[in-house]
C-alpha cells in the first residue's frame, strides 16, 4: 500500500464506518410495519394482544411477553418469527418474508435497544373502497 493510500484510506473509510454503525430508529422500521404488520396487529383485535401500529404497542409485546428485547435480536420472538426460524411465520398473509434488507433493519433495531427516533408521520388515509366482483385477490388488498 503506497503512502497517498495510508493517509487517504482512513479518511475515505471514516464517514462511511460512521454511518454503518448509525442507529436504526423505529423511524425506519415503522414503514414496514404498516406495509405488513398493522393489517393484523391493530386495535383491540390484534392477535394475543400485539399491537405492532405504534412503538409503545411493540414495545410492551403481546399476551406471552415481550417479542422485541433490546440489545437481544437472535432471542427477539419478532425476529424468529419473521425470518421462519418460529412458527408460524410472519407475515401469514402476502408474501411470506422481509426482504434481507428489511430483516437487516429489524435486526439492527433490536441490537441498538429499540430506540425511537423521530415519530413517523402518520399514514396518508386509504383511497375509498371500491366495490369487487367475485373472490378478493392479494393483489386487490397489497396497496392498503
Amino acid at each position: 500500500m503506497s503512502i497517498v493510500q495510508r493517509l487517504l484510506l482512513p479518511l475515505l473509510l471514516g464517514p462511511a464506518a460512521a454511518l454503518a454503525q448509525q442507529a436504526v430508529t423505529y423511524t425506519e422500521i415503522a414503514p414496514i410495519l404498516q406495509a405488513r404488520c398493522v393489517l393484523c396487529h391493530s386495535g383491540a383485535s390484534a392477535p394475543l394482544g400485539l399491537r405492532l401500529d405504534s412503538l409503545e404497542g411493540l414495545r410492551a409485546g403481546s399476551q406471552r411477553g415481550p417479542v422485541a428485547l433490546a440489545g437481544k435480536p437472535q432471542d427477539s420472538e419478532l425476529l424468529l418469527r419473521l425470518s421462519g426460524a418460529r412458527q408460524p411465520r410472519m407475515p401469514m398473509t402476502g408474501p411470506p418474508w422481509l426482504s434481507a434488507a428489511e430483516m437487516s433493519l429489524f435486526e439492527r433495531w433490536i441490537a441498538d435497544g429499540l430506540p425511537a427516533g423521530a415519530e413517523p408521520a402518520a399514514a396518508a388515509p386509504a383511497p375509498p373502497a371500491q366495490t369487487v366482483d367475485g373472490p378478493v385477490t392479494w393483489t386487490q388488498v397489497a396497496p392498503i
